[in-house]
């Protein structure tokens, strides 16, 4: 009469220790709080002539310590640096920058200065170009 009573508390027991694996998983989450995630550039003013561009389906997509910049034709990858007390991003890219002047990069490696940070809007400037984005 007992064996029930066992099956149910070992099937128990089983289901916790699982629920406590899975809630301990190896997940890694963001550590660049607002900055992590994907943003879409809504303009790059180009400081050395004044234009301002306002680029249709360009993206950075922001994350740990690596920056995707994309669009439908090109995709480039940069490995990055965010110093949260100087307010500065810092993207190198390995590959070279010939095609990233839409999105501002014109140089390896390019630092920004975050001028403004928060969970839905960011705008970066270098010594080359001001951009602003919007998280997508």
């Amino acid at each position: 009469m007992n064996r029930p009573h066992t099956t149910n508390c070992a099937a128990a027991i089983l289901a916790a220790i699982l629920i406590i694996i899975s809630a301990t998983s190896c997940r890694k989450g963001g550590i660049n709080g607002d900055l992590d995630g994907q943003w879409r550039v809504i303009t790059v003013e180009n400081l050395d002539d004044n234009t301002v561009s306002e680029p249709y389906n360009l993206f950075y997509c922001l994350y740990l310590h690596t920056a995707n910049l994309t669009n439908p034709g090109v995709k480039a990858t940069a490995n990055m640096t965010y110093d949260k007390t100087d307010r500065r991003l810092t993207l190198e890219f390995p590959y070279g920058t010939d095609q990233l002047a839409p999105w501002g990069i014109y140089a390896s490696p390019t630092i920004f200065k975050i001028e403004h940070l928060n969970h839905q809007t960011l705008v970066v400037t270098s010594d080359k170009a001001r951009i602003t984005m919007n998280k997508f």
